[in-house]
């Protein structure tokens, strides 16, 4: 793959165009948005999360809610948000897992008792 950008690149530095731009000519397909942008697929996520909780869609706000996490792992609402998922539909299980992972990514955060799942 690599090789093929390099090429693609040679390729493009022959272009018909001013010095100026021949030089700094950027590659769309180098660019790793998802990862550059993975905070705001998480925020898109969580928001999609909340409209399908509010709707009382919980299976789906779940999917979106793990989405949003799977994107940025530092996304705290998106955990919280989960959480009280799993509390309002009575998911002992996934609540209590969920938790220690919180806690483990967030040992620092003391606010997880507000949220009633300690």
């Amino acid at each position: 793959m690599l090789e093929n950008l390099n090429k693609q690149f040679e390729e493009e530095k022959d272009w018909s165009c001013c010095e100026y731009h021949k030089r700094q000519h950027y590659l769309i397909s180098t660019e790793n948005w998802a990862i550059r942008r993975a905070s705001e697929y998480s925020d898109s996520y969580l928001q999609l999360g909340n409209i399908k909780y509010m709707q009382k869609n919980f299976a789906e706000a779940e999917k979106y809610f793990h989405r949003a996490i799977d994107r940025d792992k530092n996304n705290l609402q998106a955990w919280k948000n989960l959480i009280i998922l799993y509390r309002q539909t009575n998911k002992t299980d996934k609540l209590q897992y969920t938790i220690q992972l919180y806690q483990k990514t967030f040992p620092q955060d003391q606010n997880l008792s507000q949220l009633g799942g300690v």
